[in-house]
C-alpha cells in the first residue's frame, strides 16, 4: 500500500515501531514536567521542544522526523501514564 493510503493512525503506528525513542524521550519530558508541578502540559509543545533539541529535519520528500499529524496520537499514548493522565487534555480527533 503507497503511503498516501495509510491513515494517520497507520503512519504513526509504523513510525512508532521504527522511532521507538521519541515516544520515550516525549515521556521523560513529559514526567518531568509533572514532577515540577505543572498542572497542564502541552503534546505540542513537547513535540516542539524535541524538534529544537533532536534531529527534527526532512527525512524524505513531503516526509518530516517529526510529523505534526503525530502529536494527539502521542498525547493519547503518554495519558496512558496514570502520572499524567489528569495533566493533558484531549480532544476529539476528526478521524475519529
Amino acid at each position: 500500500m503507497p503511503h498516501g493510503e495509510l491513515s494517520i493512525s497507520e503512519r504513526f503506528e509504523l513510525f512508532h515501531a521504527r522511532d521507538p525513542q521519541v515516544y520515550q524521550r516525549l515521556h521523560e519530558l513529559a514526567l518531568a514536567e509533572a514532577q515540577a508541578g505543572r498542572r497542564r502540559i502541552s503534546t505540542k509543545r513537547l513535540y516542539e521542544e524535541l524538534r529544537v533539541d533532536g534531529d527534527g529535519g526532512a527525512t524524505g520528500p513531503g516526509e518530516y522526523r517529526y510529523n505534526n499529524d503525530f502529536t494527539a496520537l502521542y498525547a493519547r499514548k503518554l495519558v496512558e501514564d496514570p502520572r499524567l493522565a489528569g495533566l493533558i487534555e484531549l480532544r476529539q480527533r476528526k478521524a475519529e
